[in-house]
Parts: structure tokens; sequence; C-alpha cells
């Protein structure tokens, strides 16, 4: 098993730990960084945690990777998350990411989505990931052209029609 763990210039990704719940709690509930991305914020640090237990910790377990804490080097801070998720309704391995709102639009996304990416491709083998997009959110659309992933269709997920772009890993 990979561990999970590498770095671009500016950022260190790696496994999130319940060390991490209260940026993960953040993460989940801020109405301005959940909007595209969950229905409902974390009521508390108690379901917070609960989520972080069945969602990353579990795929890390599960299928060998999930979403990766993201830390700002230069400070140590714990700023978003980046990684590969695997989503079973699909068949397919989703990357996706957030940010906490003080360190959008610094790149940070492309960053570490490009390292994801490499990762998923070299340390992985993963072939294909594709990346889910709900309209309206024009910035995580940008990452993910920025990314080289291209438009292919609307799909039907989770009570949702989010567009999906993808990117094949193999050369």
């Amino acid at each position: 098993m990979t561990t999970l763990e590498f770095e671009t210039e500016r950022l260190l990704l790696r496994r999130f730990s319940l060390a991490d719940i209260e940026d993960f709690f953040e993460l989940g509930s801020d109405p301005d960084v959940i909007r595209y991305a969950q229905p409902q914020p974390f009521a508390d640090l108690d379901e917070a945690r609960r989520f972080m237990q069945e969602a990353p910790l579990t795929d890390y377990e599960k299928y060998g990777y999930g979403r990766l804490a993201v830390i700002l080097k230069q400070t140590d801070e714990l700023i978003g998350f980046c990684g590969i998720k695997h989503l079973p309704q699909l068949g397919m391995d989703e990357l996706g990411y957030r940010y906490k709102t003080r360190h959008w639009g610094k790149g940070y996304a492309t960053e570490a989505g490009a390292a994801t990416l490499a990762h998923a491709r070299d340390d992985l083998a993963l072939k294909k990931i594709i990346a889910l997009v709900l309209d309206g959110n024009e910035a995580s659309a940008n990452v993910a052209r920025k990314l080289g992933m291209k438009f292919r269709s609307y799909v039907d997920y989770e009570d949702e029609r989010p567009m999906l772009f993808e990117i094949s890993l193999t050369t």
C-alpha cells in the first residue's frame, strides 16, 4: 500500500487523521465552502468525526487511497483537501478538492490537483480520473480544465446532475 504522502513546491498532501478534526469540521461547515459539495453543514465535531471515519479513513483501508489533507508547508496549516475517491455508484475514481475560503484564488487547487493526478497515474496505476462539478461552480470547472480534464456529459449522481469531466492517465 502506498504511503499516500507527497509534496509540491508549496504543499504537503497526506492522509487525514482524527487529530485534524477541527480543520475537517471547518471544511464541512463553512456555507461558502460546501455550497456545491454537501447539502448541510456538519452540526458539530462528532458529526464531522463520524464522516471522517466513514469517508477518507475508511477509503484508505478499502481502496488504498482517498481524500488527503492539504498542508501549506510555509505555515504547517491544513488549508483544505484534495484526493481521489472511488465512487462505487459510477464505478469511477473522482478527483475532489475543497479549500478554506481564505485560501481560494492562490492556485492551491490546481497545484495539489496536478500532483494528485501524477500520484494516481504513477503510484496508484489508475487509468482514468473524473471530476464531478455542479452547474454554477465555475471555479471547480476551471480547475478541472487547467488540469487537462475534458467535459464529457452530465450524469445522475446522488440526486444531482453534475457535469462530468475526465482525463485519461495512460500515455
